[in-house]
């Protein structure tokens, strides 16, 4: 496999909008969120889809987790698909951001640099900011450790 082959891969055979409909393969933001960062949902073996994503289909080692802190708003909840006024209002008075950090040794590819290291360490700093119902920003942060010159820059994703 060509190193860039693993993510042209799908993972999930889903398209995303911000309501569900039934009687399609469409998600609804709320089960998205559900989907990708519940920490509730076990996911092929693993805890949850971004471990899964880390161990299992990029080889990752020694992943590490905290909790969402703190956790979620009931509106995006996976039994709590249908907005009604109640968890609209729960909504607006709920934290409006959910932070944690994971932690993972990352294998570097193969290269003729000399000395280069065969791994790195990297910390990840996942953000949710919950806006509206329809609305979620979510930020990544990404700090490597242990290669040449990683300490002049970090990763932002949003």
């Amino acid at each position: 496999m060509e190193p860039n082959d693993k993510f042209t891969q799908k993972v999930i055979e889903k398209s995303f909008s911000t309501t569900s409909t039934t009687a399609s393969n469409d998600v609804s933001l709320q089960e998205f969120i559900h989907l990708m960062f519940s920490e509730s949902l076990p996911f092929e073996g693993s805890s949850d889809f971004i471990e899964y994503i880390k161990v299992i289909k990029s080889a990752d080692k020694d992943f590490t987790s905290t909790r969402y802190n703190p956790t979620f708003p009931a509106y995006f909840s996976f039994h709590k698909t249908s907005p009604t006024e109640d968890n609209l209002q729960a909504l607006l008075k709920s934290v409006d951001m959910s932070e944690r950090q994971i932690t993972y040794t990352h294998p570097m590819p193969p290269t003729s640099i000399p000395f280069m290291p065969k791994t790195c360490k990297i910390k990840e700093i996942h953000k949710i900011y919950f806006i509206s119902p329809e609305l979620v920003v979510v930020n990544i942060e990404v700090f490597t450790s242990g290669v040449p010159k990683c300490d002049t820059f970090s990763v932002r994703m949003r």
